[in-house]
């Protein structure tokens, strides 16, 4: 539910849950991110997430590696697609994702490397 993303990606965080092929995990990136001094980002939860990409569907999505002012997502490597890791479970090896080019969810196996789009509480 909206108000549940901090929580869900202090979750993630605290069981200790690690990618099998190294890095970290998407809800550690979000903490760790530092956008125009502040460092209370994470990873929205589902209808957190929607409710960014309705409010923003028409801003153009910035990459935090361009230094751009606006850094709406983190980017990984590698990633095409449209896909944005919500911080909301489906199960055990899935979590939902919302599609940015159509607005939808869908259940991602969590070994997939997705973008992130971080937000914080104001």
């Amino acid at each position: 539910s909206l108000g549940t993303g901090y929580q869900n990606t202090l979750d993630v965080v605290n069981n200790g849950c690690t990618p099998e092929n190294g890095g970290i995990t998407a809800a550690q990136s979000s903490l760790n991110v530092n956008i125009g001094g502040y460092t209370d980002w994470y990873l929205p939860s589902r209808p957190e997430l929607l409710e960014l990409h309705n409010a923003i569907e028409t801003i153009p999505c910035f990459n935090i590696s361009n230094n751009s002012n606006v850094p709406w997502s983190v980017n990984y490597a590698g990633q095409t697609s449209g896909l944005y890791w919500s911080s909301t479970e489906a199960n055990n090896s899935e979590s939902t994702a919302l599609n940015s080019f159509n607005g939808n969810f869908s259940w991602v196996s969590k070994m997939n490397t997705l973008r992130v789009r971080v937000i914080r509480t104001f």
